[in-house]
């Protein structure tokens, strides 16, 4: 297998099959519709008219807020934050990666905060 977290998005990637399958539409519709309901605007790659297709479907479809809590509780299951910056309280910790290095706490009384990254966010 060339990636070892796909066996992890199973269950994720199966339930927005099967949520497509309801309406017509395919995973990858059902993911950016996903993204739409959270408030985001996702910026994707066109290349061929058939995605434009999808784009359209994805942003007719509605999902229930039920639908949207069990793809959120499957991507929490599988290790991914799908959380944007604005839904993180301000210097919250975030699920650390790969050689992470824990960073010190932020200053109680302010000061400089510590850099973005190292699983560190500021909104």
């Amino acid at each position: 297998m060339c990636n070892g977290i796909l066996p992890q998005l199973r269950a994720l990637t199966d339930r927005m099959t099967a949520i497509g399958a309801d309406r017509g539409a395919s995973a990858a519709d059902i993911a950016t519709a996903w993204a739409i309901a959270k408030g985001t605007t996702p910026i994707i790659g066109v290349t061929k008219a058939a995605h434009l297709d999808g784009l359209v479907r994805a942003h007719r479809i509605k999902l229930a807020g039920d639908e949207t809590a069990e793809l959120e509780e499957l991507a929490d299951a599988a290790d991914v934050d799908t959380r944007g910056s604005w839904e993180h309280a301000m210097w919250q910790r975030v699920r650390p990666g790969p050689g992470h290095r824990p960073r010190p706490q932020p200053p109680a009384g302010g000061g400089s905060p510590p850099v973005l990254g190292g699983g560190w966010v500021f909104v």
